[in-house]
């Protein structure tokens, strides 16, 4: 009996798995899907649908198999095999009962050896989507920092200039009936400026490269899978000093205080061009003092100036030295 019981189970088991992995919501809204009926008229969804969605979900037929190169109709026939033979061994016939222990093996190393056959071929699906994108990702995620206007650099220079965007790590957040979602994390470099173009040429400007770290949002219709666009991103543009992250948003203010000396280093006479630089005067909460002759300088920015979720970011000189 224990083969018949095995048989059972494992039939449950694999019939419960394809219902979790393909519901029936979502395979009527896939591209692919052609609707099935019964003898009795009644609308159904066929084994191999669902293992055809939980294999590929709402990607084209046409795209899994010759761009990704996933042969699902393969899973498909092996896996109604085991069926096929899973049926026959819950029923308690002369035929099956009492099989001896190497057939008992035999059927349950096959039947485990299937189903994992088909995890397998979800998760070759989805690295062969994975790899297919990557350079779909990276170039959308290109054309949308030069086409767009990034606010968290727009903030802290007069102009900036995408160099170049570098993808560490690109995510497949989730493969659905009508859409997929990629998560991704890298870095951008970029030329920020400060001051206009004759401020730089007259040498009141300057130019630095840097790179920030940015996390964004990639969404495409399973229609056109490799047709990637941004949905979001962040630039985090302030350096964490210790274990907690600032800046999380790319959003942040300019505050600056400074330490007056006899001789001022050349490259304070930036700070007129970035806002809301004054000289005195910062903002209607923020008290900027200045001291002389090398004494102490500083900035105050009382409760009601820090009401949003902004970082500042505090420049000083000491004698002589630069900002």
């Amino acid at each position: 009996m224990r083969v018949n019981n095995f048989a059972t189970g494992i039939r449950e088991l694999a019939r419960i798995m394809l219902h979790d992995f393909a519901p029936d919501k979502d395979i009527k809204v896939c591209e692919w899907y052609v609707e099935e009926t019964n003898l009795a008229g009644q609308v159904v969804f066929s084994r191999a649908q669902r293992i055809r969605y939980a294999v590929h979900a709402g990607l084209p037929e046409e795209f899994v198999q010759d761009t990704l190169g996933v042969d699902v109709q393969q899973t498909i026939t092996t896996f109604n095999a085991l069926n096929s033979q899973l049926s026959k061994l819950t029923h308690v016939t002369p035929e099956t009962f009492d099989l001896g222990e190497q057939a008992a093996d035999e059927l349950a190393q096959q039947a485990l050896d299937t189903l994992i056959s088909l995890f397998t071929t979800i998760d070759d699906c989805r690295s062969a989507v994975h790899k297919a994108v990557e350079m779909s990702a990276k170039n959308a995620l290109t054309d949308e920092m030069l086409d767009s206007t990034v606010e968290a650099l727009d903030e802290i220079a007069t102009h900036y200039y995408v160099d170049e965007v570098h993808i560490d790590n690109l995510k497949l957040e989730s493969l659905g009936a009508e859409e997929i979602v990629f998560k991704a994390s890298g870095t951008v470099d970029c030329t920020l400026q400060y001051g206009s173009d004759s401020d730089v040429a007259n040498d009141i400007g300057m130019r630095v490269d840097d790179n920030y770290p940015l996390t964004c949002e990639f969404v495409a219709d399973v229609t056109t899978p490799l047709d990637l666009t941004v949905r979001e991103l962040y630039v985090i543009t302030v350096h964490s000093t210790n274990d907690t992250q600032q800046c999380a948003t790319g959003r942040h203010s300019l505050i600056c205080f400074r330490d007056c000396s006899e001789t001022r280093h050349p490259a304070w006479n930036l700070l007129s061009v970035l806002k809301p630089f004054g000289r005195n005067t910062l903002h209607a909460y923020i008290h900027h003092h200045d001291a002389s002759n090398n004494g102490a300088g500083g900035v105050t920015v009382t409760k009601s100036a820090h009401g949003r979720p902004e970082c500042l970011l505090v420049t000083t000189e000491v004698p002589s030295g630069t900002p």
